[in-house]
């Protein structure tokens, strides 16, 4: 056999670059990247953080979605995981009101909301932003699928007004992207 013949070596994959990667080196923490760090320093030193983690069979939730998307059809976004735990936890919310509430520690009051509004965090190149569904209790799981996947996708692009990255009343967060089992997410003030 010839020098042809020979098996190329083989290639490693390019290196992933992670979401809002920078080269090495010291760089000025400014815009979305600022603000987060700012308020999630503030985050953990005011707000009590609290983590339980239990495994759950989802076989029954993975049903019911694929279920939804097959009765939706390709004509509708499509249902995940995430616009389910929406519903979910509209429905637990109800249940208990007091989890739906804010912490105003130089006032010393708590605040039970009336309205369920959900923001769901979003990893921007920029950084994290949570756009807020609104009274997520009055919606159906295709309607949220829709708004969910609009102010994801808006967020990304940069295209959200200051309204609709307000008024949140809860958040929820997917690390289900980033692999793993568990996490503890920062609670974002108040």
């Amino acid at each position: 056999t010839g020098p042809d013949d020979a098996p190329s070596p083989a290639r490693s994959p390019a290196p992933q670059r992670p979401l809002g990667w920078a080269e090495p080196g010291t760089h000025p923490l400014r815009g979305i990247r600022r603000r987060t760090a700012e308020v999630m320093a503030r985050a953990w030193s005011q707000i009590p953080h609290i983590t339980v983690n239990d495994d759950v069979d989802a076989s029954r939730l993975l049903a019911a979605r694929d279920t939804l998307r097959s009765q939706l059809g390709a004509s509708h976004t499509r249902v995940t995981v995430l616009h389910l735990a929406l519903v979910a936890a509209a429905q637990a919310l109800r249940h208990h009101p007091i989890v739906n509430a804010s912490l105003d520690a130089e006032a010393v009051n708590v605040t039970v909301h009336r309205q369920l509004n959900i923001g769901i965090a979003v990893a921007t190149p920029d950084g994290l932003l949570v756009p807020v569904l609104r009274d997520v209790d009055r919606k159906g799981v295709a309607e949220l699928a829709r708004e969910c996947t609009d102010l994801a996708e808006r967020a990304r692009r940069r295209r959200l007004s200051p309204s609709e990255l307000a008024g949140g009343t809860f958040t929820i967060t997917n690390y289900g992207a980033f692999g793993g089992t568990h996490a503890t997410p920062i609670i974002r003030p108040p």
